[in-house]
């Protein structure tokens, strides 16, 4: 059990140990313990360094706001989480499928222009107890991946020997949303370092579902995904895939979305390294609470999912064809399920295929542009299901003008919510102050990180345009419905003058057919000759003419006087 925090650290003075949500110059200034990186540090133990990690994060959490402007609130979660002795850290022995060991983190290491290793660690105990990171060295650059739900032991491990800003751990384990929280909007300044990727994946349902199905569906979903993130957050298994949200588009496609946070620090005299957590870890199939899966009872109701396509230079100008052998990375994939597992869950065995190594150790900016590249194409994936989804929605008339206003609504929801992280992820290519320009030693470098930015940047505005054209198509289906509704009431007028000029020789009729088909003989009148019944229906319509065009008149004439009198008083 780690020790307390002292009573100095509750004070409400300047932190011994500020984070990046205090200012930005605090941020520059957080140094969390390092594993043989200083003089100071020597002397402690790998635990003693990991407990003082947590201790500073806890009593950073414990500052009331009646203390001290730097209030640490939000880091509370993070400082239970990380005060856990026991969580579900599976172990080498067990033999369920969910709880198998699996390969949490995978570190790249580039020195001297290559790959130096690639180091695979997985979540069991036993290589827990046994972990030994590499340390950074001058000149080189490490991606470190990071799969799935964590533990609290590999979070205070990669915490404390990387001196990551506990402000990325505390962000990335922000899993159940409710419905208003205003803490889950962040400022640049609070976490310069600090980006986070969306990545949507597309599933397509066997079955076509109903509209009335489709919108208990999205109840059903948003119940069921945050009972599910509440059981993960409580106590899910290390390596499990954290689901951000699912989203039902129509009877036939729905998406789940997963982010990918980066933390990237750089550092003059000992290189660079770059933090990947990816919600992806173990795939899906292996989650059998999860909301995504119920589609049904049998085998042929589980939904396809659809991969993430990225595009590749397969031909040259010598004219073959190329084929990086990295781009096919070994994986272990329970065939039963194989729709199921997504295309995310290779990058970290499948990082640097389309890269050039010996520009990965100066340039992290050019490092990062493969998982840049491999969210964008997914996000542009999801845009095209979206613009096509408008596109029904707007022109198909057999749907209901409701229910298509409906999903409509709910697409530009997400389309702005979507345009906001594309927003944030330009914002963080754009102003990290590890592009630089000017100091590119091969074209290839700044071309790659430029075309990252040209390729978020027609996101930007493909998403925009999409919640504008949805905007547009409310108002056309709007206008649709008034239309329809103006014509209905056209046909209804004209049934009405119809049976209005039916009832014109009907009541005459009917009222000289009353008054001379009664038996006048027996009155004592003697016979009446037909001529008179037909004399009098004749009087009977010339009465209701002159009534007619007498009330025609005066409209004519009193709505001529009103004329008249505007005229005058203008």
């Amino acid at each position: 059990m780690a020790p307390e925090p002292s009573g100095e650290l509750l004070q409400p003075r300047e932190p011994r140990c500020p984070l990046s949500t205090m200012t930005p110059e605090h941020s520059t200034r957080w140094s969390a313990p390092a594993i043989n990186n200083s003089s100071s540090s020597s002397s402690l133990t790998v635990q003693e360094q990991q407990e003082k990690y947590v201790i500073c994060i806890r009593g950073y959490s414990l500052r009331r706001k009646e203390q001290t402007i730097y209030p640490g609130d939000n880091f509370r979660q993070l400082a239970q989480f990380l005060s856990e002795s026991t969580q579900n850290v599976p172990s080498s022995n067990d033999n369920g499928v969910r709880n198998k060991p699996s390969k949490f983190v995978v570190i790249h290491l580039y020195e001297n222009g290559r790959e130096k290793q690639q180091i695979e660690f997985q979540d069991s105990v036993s290589c827990l107890e046994a972990i030994q990171l590499p340390s950074l060295q001058p000149q080189s650059g490490s991606v470190i991946f990071m799969r799935g739900f964590p533990s609290s032991h590999w979070l205070k491990i990669l915490g404390t020997h990387y001196r990551v800003d506990p402000e990325f751990f505390r962000r990335h384990l922000e899993i159940s949303q409710s419905k208003v929280d205003y803490k889950l909007s962040y400022l640049y300044s609070s976490g310069p370092r600090i980006v986070r990727l969306r990545v949507t994946d597309i599933f397509v349902r066997p079955v076509t579902i109903t509209e009335e199905e489709l919108i208990s569906k999205r109840q059903e979903a948003a119940r069921a995904l945050r009972k599910y993130q509440m059981q993960l957050g409580a106590g899910g298994n290390v390596g499990e895939s954290i689901i951000r949200r699912i989203s039902y588009h129509d009877g036939t496609y729905f998406t789940i979305e997963h982010d990918i946070s980066i933390y990237l620090k750089r550092s003059d005299r000992r290189g660079w390294y770059a933090l990947v957590w990816n919600d992806v870890g173990r795939d899906l199939s292996q989650c059998p609470s999860a909301p995504w899966t119920r589609q049904g009872s049998s085998a042929d109701q589980i939904p396809d999912l659809a991969p993430v396509c990225q595009p590749i230079r397969m031909y040259r100008e010598r004219g073959s064809l190329a084929m990086n052998k990295n781009f096919i990375a070994s994986a272990s994939i329970n065939r039963t399920a194989e729709n199921l597992y997504q295309s995310s869950c290779l990058l970290p065995q499948a990082y640097g295929s389309s890269l050039n190594a010996q520009f990965i150790p100066d340039h992290p900016m050019y490092a990062l542009s493969e998982i840049f590249s491999f969210a964008a194409t997914s996000e542009h994936q999801f845009l095209s299901l979206i613009a096509s989804l408008i596109h029904n929605e707007v022109y198909s008339d057999s749907r209901p003008p409701e229910f298509a206003v409906t999903n409509l609504k709910y697409a530009k929801d997400l389309l702005d919510d979507h345009a906001n992280s594309i927003q944030d992820n330009m914002r963080f290519l754009i102003k990290s102050d590890c592009v630089v320009t000017e100091s590119r030693r091969d074209p290839s470098v700044d071309d790659r990180v430029k075309s990252v930015i040209e390729d978020y940047t027609t996101l930007l505005d493909t998403a925009s345009k999409l919640s504008a054209l949805c905007l547009q198509g409310m108002t056309i289906i709007a206008n649709e419905a008034r239309l329809k509704e103006a014509r209905n009431s056209s046909a209804q007028s004209k049934r009405s003058e119809t049976l209005t000029l039916l009832a014109f020789f009907y009541l005459p009729l009917t009222l000289a057919a009353s008054l001379f088909g009664m038996n006048v003989v027996q009155l004592g009148q003697g016979s009446v000759s037909i001529g008179w019944a037909l004399l009098a229906l004749f009087g009977f319509l010339m009465f209701q003419m002159a009534i007619y065009y007498g009330a025609k008149r005066v409209n004519e004439v009193v709505g001529l006087v009103d004329e008249r009198l505007r005229e005058a008083l203008r």
